[in-house]
């Protein structure tokens, strides 16, 4: 009877880890900041297709071209304000409404081997439940 208690224990706690991880999943977006670090992660692994899916689906029919190859190119742009630049970003604030939202972010950038650190406003909007952001050909987010 004892042993039976401890089996039925076990399985239940395990299960609760289960349920308990399966939520923590890292590749979600529930808020626009965490959307932000997740795409700026993936582009600095150099994971752009991953990065893809946490951009707007307006940038590609502005662009003409599919998210991850227009990643690719505006990673390698020589603009010294482009994302690629970036060695830091950290969300300060978030405003949300429904559909669209703005994640303030310091971003800290070495474009030239000087180090700068300025504010920006990160605009996104909720496709497919998840939070993208609209990016330019040059790499900059379209405030």
């Amino acid at each position: 009877m004892v042993i039976i208690f401890k089996t039925r224990s076990i399985i239940f706690f395990a299960a609760c880890l289960i349920i308990c991880l399966a939520g923590c999943n890292n590749s979600s977006s529930n808020s626009p900041g965490q959307t932000f670090l997740l795409f700026w992660g993936k582009i600095q692994e150099g994971n752009y297709t991953q990065a893809a899916q946490y951009v707007s689906s307006q940038t590609a029919v502005e662009y003409q071209t599919d998210i991850p190859s227009f990643l690719t190119l505006m990673s390698k742009g020589g603009n010294p304000d482009s994302i690629s630049r970036w060695t830091s970003v950290k969300v300060i604030s978030e405003q949300i409404d429904v559909t669209k939202a703005v994640a303030k972010v310091k971003i800290t950038a070495k474009p030239d081997g000087k180090e700068t650190t300025y504010d920006s406003e990160m605009p996104m909007s909720k496709e497919d439940d998840i939070w993208k952001l609209r990016l330019t050909s040059r790499g900059y987010v379209i405030q």
